[in-house]
């Protein structure tokens, strides 16, 4: 990828703009994304734009971040990637990347062909979805914690 990153005055990155794409295959490999960060830590406000073989997402994401600073995070990666490949490897490295934040907002095309806005709790779940399909129905639905539809405008059949 190509791109541009963003600096605060004590020599930090803040954000940055990267694209990048080719073709394969006649379909292609793209994206561009603007990353606003959130102070000694990863984005927290994106716009972007990621294409694969046809299969296209853009729009806004809102992450939530950790207090502990991405230096520090960073560092238990490293230590990590130096356990043997195998189960508690993998188990180490997906507790840290759900320590490293949440994404909360998504607000875009989706890779279906669906305009929505997705709220989601906490923990990364989605909550809450209003969207309009690629037949210009809209809906709105109300999810569980497992993800299972609960209540949905108008009511599905």
């Amino acid at each position: 990828m190509a791109g541009l990153l963003i600096y605060n005055n004590e020599g930090f990155e803040c954000g940055g703009l990267c694209y990048g794409g080719r073709a394969e295959d006649d379909a292609c490999n793209a994206g561009s994304i603007l990353a606003f960060d959130r102070y000694n830590q990863q984005d927290v406000v994106t716009v972007g734009y990621h294409e694969i073989g046809g299969r296209r997402f853009y729009g806004v994401t809102i992450f939530d971040r950790p207090e502990e600073p991405i230096a520090q995070l960073a560092a238990k990666v490293d230590v990590a990637l130096q356990l043997p490949e195998g189960p508690m490897r993998d188990e180490a490295l997906k507790a840290l990347a759900r320590q490293s934040g949440t994404e909360r907002m998504i607000m875009g095309r989706t890779p279906e062909g669906e305009v929505a806005v997705q709220l989601n709790d906490s923990k990364g779940r989605p909550r809450i979805r209003m969207l309009v399909d690629k037949d210009d129905v809209p809906r709105l639905e109300c999810l569980n914690e497992a993800g299972e539809v609960v209540y949905s405008l108008p009511p599905e059949k």
